[in-house]
């Protein structure tokens, strides 16, 4: 509707989340492989946590030096879930939404991180509570 404003981010003012991937699978997958990680979001999982190693490397935060990067997925679900229901910011929601799917697809990742997933559930609990 050409009567409501036009709701766009001022150019470098937008949240830089960190990019989940687009690809499911790795590059070169057989058809097997392919539909393998089309069902399981380990694989995606695995990337964005070592996306994660890429970006920060020791640096992802003070509170958090002792424990895996793999928490950091928890922290940027909880940032964006924060974002989008205060903010009401759009792009956040979108965020929020990708890691809850890719969390929740999850299959052999379960097993990897045990800990990621127990408190995945837990935070997912509160955060229902507040919508």
């Amino acid at each position: 509707d050409i009567r409501l404003p036009n709701m766009c981010a001022r150019p470098g003012t937008e949240i830089r989340y960190t990019q989940t991937w687009k690809r499911h699978f790795p590059q070169g997958s057989s058809a097997q492989e392919i539909t393998k990680h089309s069902m399981d979001g380990s694989y995606q999982l695995d990337n964005f946590i070592s996306s994660l190693d890429k970006l920060y490397g020791d640096q992802v935060s003070s509170s958090m030096s002792d424990r895996c990067h793999a928490q950091e997925v928890l922290a940027e679900m909880q940032f964006s879930f924060l974002c989008f229901l205060v903010g009401m910011n759009y792009d956040s929601f979108e965020q929020w939404k990708k890691l809850v799917i890719m969390m929740c697809s999850c299959d052999t990742a379960l097993a990897k991180y045990p800990d990621l997933f127990i408190s995945f559930i837990s935070d997912l609990y509160f955060q229902m509570q507040e919508v």
